[in-house]
């Protein structure tokens, strides 16, 4: 163990005293850097670097002033006094290392707001509260244009459903006129159908009324002509 956290104790605990005095005014500072939205980059190192510093001395005295590490020839109510004055100074460390940490939780607690972790960051780390507040400002209006571009695309959607319900009404009813043509069509073909069909049928009777005089009138010439050929040439009568 050195000797000079024996020899120089005096001196080594003023210098911790002039750190913490300095570590208080540099977390003062920092919090009135915040308040105005500055940068507080070199601040927060300055902070970071100091507490280590400070700690590392309070543990290497401790660590000489414990019990085991003591000279065996100090008397026992000089430990007690050094050990109670470097454990102050371990209190002094944890709460300026509390009132640190909160004012870096003050800082990024914009990460709420935006839904990012600046903490991980490392663009983030660099900027003060104003510039946080822009950057949650420019990711507010992202989401709006975004959230735009996504009720105009709602909206052409709407329209083109709309148009193409309409254009269906319109095939439907065009549909049902020519349903209602083909229902026409298809009952004056059955009239016309009809009326051929009679037609038919009183051409054959009269075709075959027409035959059959036709027929009489050549068998009654022929009996004629028959007769008239018979009285030239003399023929025989039957008794």
């Amino acid at each position: 163990m050195s000797k000079e956290y024996y020899s120089n104790y005096k001196t080594i605990i003023n210098e911790l005293t002039e750190q913490e005095k300095s570590i208080r005014a540099d977390l003062e500072s920092y919090k009135s850097t915040i308040d105005k939205g500055a940068n507080t980059r070199d601040i927060e190192d300055k902070i970071k670097n100091s507490l280590k510093n400070f700690k590392d001395t309070i543990d290497k005295l401790a660590d000489a002033y414990s019990t085991r590490n003591a000279p065996a020839n100090m008397p026992d109510n000089t430990l007690s006094a050094r050990q109670t004055e470097i454990k102050k100074f371990e209190i002094s460390y944890n709460e300026m290392s509390k009132q640190s940490a909160k004012l870096n939780d003050d800082k990024y607690s914009y990460k709420d707001q935006i839904t990012e972790d600046y903490r991980n960051k490392e663009e983030y780390k660099n900027m003060g509260v104003g510039e946080l507040m822009e950057v949650q400002d420019k990711k507010l209006q992202e989401q709006e244009d975004h959230l735009g571009e996504i009720i105009q695309d709602v909206k052409k959607g709407d329209a083109m459903a709309k148009n193409f319900t309409h254009e269906i009404k319109d095939q439907n009813k065009k549909i049902e006129v020519v349903n209602e043509d083909m229902d026409r069509v298809d009952s004056r073909m059955n009239k016309i159908t009809k009326r051929f069909q009679n037609y038919v049928a009183k051409s054959s009777v009269c075709c075959l009324g027409f035959v059959l005089a036709l027929d009489i009138v050549i068998l009654g010439l022929l009996i004629w002509i028959f007769t008239k050929v018979c009285d030239w040439y003399d023929c025989p009568k039957k008794d």
